[in-house]
């Protein structure tokens, strides 16, 4: 009776054992076909063939299978290790991060630790967290140095320092691979991303003497076409126009690149543009339009071959041809790509400019035709001074469009200088004036003719707002005399809402100069504080200006705000040196 008791129960567990068994068994082996399927019947797009997805969901499947009813079998570690893969190749890194966590957290020195922290560092990064993917490759270096994933983790280490702008340890750990794995198969690689750190450094010739590597060694097509792009790349960085030109035409005539030939002939047309060679720049836009329009493969090369036509004909001043690329850059465009809402946003802003240009001519024919009627009517002086005033509004609409929105800095400035020529009031004419300076120096690189636009303001509108602004800019003495208030409140839009607080500061000491009693003077030396202490980290100032408050207006809204300040200031001040000895 024992004996058969025995032979019942090892013949349950052997049941039981294989049940589970099997059930993972199946489930690896959904898994091996979904890569085998993956990996030799790859998609025209790249993306993952629908029986593999098939295979991986059949894996997923099963392996749950093993954790909900085998969830004391040894094989619950080898399931979540699988779902995590699945999910990591199928892109959906969240859940992928969740399995590889779980592992490490219920089987911390399993046989699959090593696997799970390079795995869990790997899809943090594709889900966008850098900072905590360097924390476990960081761990994966450390602890797995003998790893087959080591330079695997030491590259990925590499371009999260290199995509964090840190460029000298970005190369460090790159060096790392070439170091510690001589003639391994990433070392080509390697030298690529070192040339994309140097370029970053504007240390062109060492880049491309890495490039010259990368383009000897690399094992595929691709790393070896994007090498070879680089070079180019580095020679119109450092500004050689005609050597970089010349390197990406030896391109278009390597057949090996053909598949790259789009992305060439925009770095081509970008060159020419560079140059000046309009006409040819043109062409190579329209000759890559023509070859792969019908490609859908190259549809973002497309794309952005038509947004850059509709930018040359910006800058060559053409609103109909560059209405008409930013429409069919818009039309051709990838849903995802960058182009179809750069475009789209253009394109609307051409609309609005030919909708507000169409309602200022309206506005100065009605002018001109009141100017012409010689009518009696004593209404015509103030109903000529409105419509003055709209069109001087029309016109700021209009150089804002196309200084900010279509970045057509000369067309701006015309826009300014007739509102400076056309409006009544010297304010709206200061402020055009000084619009006028900030795009000759800010945005045309112009100081000389800046600096002559912002001296005429001062002595043409003394005054205003906009002459005080331009004589602190070119520190010269302010002409006129503003009231306090003026002074102040001006003081206030420099700081808050033109972030220009050496100019502020400028203002807020000429209120004290002015009125150093006055109802302004308490709300002056605050801000003097204030600027002092946060913008130009100079606290001995700012505490002798709050004191200043406290002594000069006690009674003040000011004072009784400060009070705590300045006795939380002085006990943090250094203690005085001793007295020497006599």
């Amino acid at each position: 009776m024992r004996r058969t008791s025995l032979i019942l129960f090892t013949l349950v567990c052997v049941i039981f054992g294989c049940a589970y068994y099997n059930t993972f068994y199946n489930a690896r082996k959904a898994f091996k076909e979904g890569e085998r399927i993956r990996l030799y019947q790859q998609t025209p797009d790249g993306g993952i063939p629908p029986l593999a997805l098939a295979s991986y969901e059949l894996a997923v499947e099963n392996a749950g299978l093993v954790l909900r009813d085998h969830p004391g079998s040894s094989y619950v570690d080898d399931a979540l290790v699988l779902i995590g893969d699945v999910r990591s190749i199928q892109g959906q890194h969240l859940q992928a991060i969740k399995r590889y966590e779980q592992v490490l957290r219920l089987f911390p020195d399993g046989e699959f630790t090593g696997h799970c922290v390079f795995s869990l560092g790997n899809s943090l990064l594709n889900a966008g967290d850098s900072t905590r993917a360097d924390e476990q490759l960081e761990r994966f270096v450390r602890e797995f140095p003998g790893s087959d994933r080591f330079p695997d983790a030491l590259m990925l280490r590499g371009k999260i320092a290199l995509g964090g702008a840190r460029y000298g340890e970005s190369v460090a750990r790159f060096q790392e691979v070439l170091e510690t794995r001589p003639g391994d198969e990433r070392e080509a690689e390697a030298r690529y991303n070192i040339a994309l750190a140097r370029l970053e450094e504007h240390r062109f010739s060492e880049a491309r003497e890495q490039l010259a590597h990368a383009i000897e060694q690399a094992r595929t097509r691709k790393l070896k076409f994007q090498a070879a792009y680089m070079l180019g790349e580095s020679l119109r960085r450092e500004g050689d126009l005609p050597a970089a030109l010349r390197t990406f035409e030896s391109l278009l005539d390597q057949r090996a690149f053909s598949d790259y030939h789009p992305e060439v002939m925009l770095a081509i047309a970008a060159c020419q543009a560079e140059m000046d060679l309009h006409d040819s720049a043109v062409s190579t836009y329209e000759s890559l339009i023509t070859y792969f329009e019908s490609d859908r493969s190259h549809a973002e090369e497309v794309s952005r071959a038509m947004f850059e036509l509709g930018e040359l004909y910006r800058t060559a001043g053409d609103l109909d041809l560059t209405e008409h690329w930013y429409d069919e850059a818009r039309r051709t465009s990838p849903r995802s790509f960058w182009v179809g809402d750069e475009a789209d946003r253009k394109h609307g802003a051409i609309r609005e400019l030919r909708r507000l240009d169409g309602n200022l001519g309206n506005l100065l024919a009605a002018m001109e035709a009141m100017k012409s009627s010689g009518d009696p009517d004593s209404n015509t002086s103030s109903n000529y001074a409105k419509l003055t005033e709209d069109a001087v509004g029309l016109r700021y609409q209009l150089a804002e469009l196309y200084l900010f929105q279509l970045e057509m800095a000369d067309s701006a400035l015309s826009q300014y200088r007739a509102i400076e020529e056309g409006s009544n009031d010297p304010s709206m004419a200061a402020k055009a004036a000084f619009a006028r300076g900030w795009i000759l120096d800010e945005m045309l690189n112009d100081p000389d003719n800046a600096s002559s636009v912002f001296d005429s303001i001062a002595v043409r509108y003394p005054g205003t707002a906009h002459a005080v602004e331009a004589a602190i800019l070119r520190s010269k003495p302010i002409v006129g005399e503003l009231p306090p208030d003026r002074l102040f409140s001006e003081a206030e839009r420099l700081l808050f809402e033109a972030d220009r607080p050496d100019s502020a500061r400028g203002l807020y000491e000429l209120v004290l100069q002015r009125d150093p009693d006055g109802e302004y003077a308490p709300q002056a030396l605050y801000a003097l504080g204030w600027l002092a202490e946060t913008h130009f980290d100079d606290p001995d100032t700012a505490l002798d200006r709050y004191r200043e408050i406290v002594e000069r207006h006690p009674r003040s809204e000011q004072a009784n705000s400060v009070r705590d300040k300045i006795r939380l200031m002085e006990e943090l001040l250094p203690a005085p040196a001793p007295a020497p000895d006599k």
